[in-house]
């Protein structure tokens, strides 16, 4: 029988994944649902990522994205909060490692403004690594890969 705590890991994984397929992407425009084919598409979050990106604004509008975001093709102003992966996001769903280092990310979250352009029909991603006290985040072309910005920010802690 395989490990319990694995099989749980396995279950809230696949329960994340259906519930963000589901959904589709968060509607970062005003006005009326638009086709696919009219909107760029930025995944904040892809699986190569060695940060956590939020994107909690679109020109001024409040969002709270995570997995994807539609929004209208032109310069987009975005809001965009930062966070460390820690192992144990991946390694640990609960105790007290868990939460001691989860309370580490959270006093190094960074909220960056950062202006792109997109294309209609543009598949985007954010992307980018940590190392104590200072992110590098890239803007892409997810498909390519192809890097089309890149910034480095230091980050502030946080009090606890």
């Amino acid at each position: 029988m395989p490990d319990r705590s694995r099989l749980v890991a396995w279950m809230a994984l696949l329960l994340v994944s259906i519930t963000a397929v589901a959904c589709g992407p968060v509607k970062g425009y005003p006005g009326a649902g638009r086709p696919a084919g009219d909107l760029a598409t930025i995944d904040p979050n892809p699986i190569r990522s060695g940060i956590g990106v939020i994107i909690e604004g679109v020109d001024g509008m409040a969002v709270n994205a995570e997995y994807a975001l539609a929004v209208l093709p032109g310069r987009r102003d975005l809001q965009l909060r930062l966070r460390p992966y820690s192992r144990a996001d991946f390694q640990e769903v609960s105790g007290p490692r868990a939460e001691m280092q989860n309370s580490y990310d959270l006093q190094w979250q960074t909220t960056i403004n950062w202006t792109v352009d997109v294309d209609a029909g543009g598949l985007y991603a954010f992307t980018g690594r940590w190392q104590e006290g200072q992110y590098v985040v890239q803007f892409e072309e997810a498909t390519s890969r192809d890097v089309l910005l890149t910034r480095e920010v230091t980050a502030v802690r946080q009090d606890p």
